[in-house]
């Protein structure tokens, strides 16, 4: 499913937050009262739901990291293979020494134009991979703080609603929070191979750079 521009540029802006519900504190804190006179098992329901509501968000968040990063990581994935075939290139394209004859001349200059080339496009793809690592190291680092953004914003409209519930229940408390995500565990690890591997061949162009 398509994110459109708006939601993309709003998740990278740091706009748009989600939030587990509209409701002010201290009307939370009011509902919780409320809630209490039905019983624990009332308030245990509601909770129930606004943890499940908060983690329906990481579902939205993922989809728009992997909107981003789609048409970068088919790049990334394209430019590894040129370097691939570059460096093969390179390694196997034997310069022919020339006697000075018109097929010497030009075999010559074909192999120097060949290797030449190869060793332009490897260039070209480890500066486009250089600058797509930087994007998903960009955009991961958006996602991870967008989603405990939501998680810590949504905890604290939950413990305005545990407040309030004490205040009939002194003993009550709402079970703890699993801050981890799966939904997001399980992107970065479909992603691993081709992400470390752009990791890898950038920080090979960072040394190479360096040694120059």
């Amino acid at each position: 499913m398509s994110i459109n521009k708006k939601t993309q540029e709003n998740f990278l802006n740091g706009k748009k937050i989600c939030k587990v519900t509209g409701m002010p504190n201290w009307i939370l804190k009011i509902k919780g009262k409320m809630d209490a006179r039905k019983g624990p098992e009332v308030a245990d329901a509601y909770i129930e739901k606004m943890y499940k509501r908060l983690k329906s968000f990481d579902d939205l968040e993922v989809r728009t990291a992997e909107n981003i990063l789609e048409s970068s990581r088919e790049a990334a994935a394209l430019n590894i293979n040129m370097l691939s075939e570059s460096s093969r290139t390179i390694a196997t394209t034997q310069i022919p020494h020339s006697d000075g004859s018109p097929n010497g001349v030009r075999g010559a200059r074909s192999a120097k134009g060949k290797v030449a080339s190869a060793i332009s496009a490897s260039s070209n793809s480890s500066r486009s991979i250089y600058s797509i690592n930087e994007l998903i190291t960009s955009v991961n680092l958006h996602l991870r703080t967008r989603v405990d953004q939501t998680y810590l914003i949504g905890l604290e409209k939950c413990k305005a609603y545990e407040c309030g519930v004490k205040c009939r229940i002194p003993d009550y408390s709402i079970p703890e929070f699993d801050m981890n995500s799966e939904i997001i565990n399980k992107y970065l690890e479909t992603h691993k191979t081709l992400d470390d591997a752009v990791k890898a061949e950038t920080y090979k162009y960072i040394n190479n750079t360096e040694e120059e």
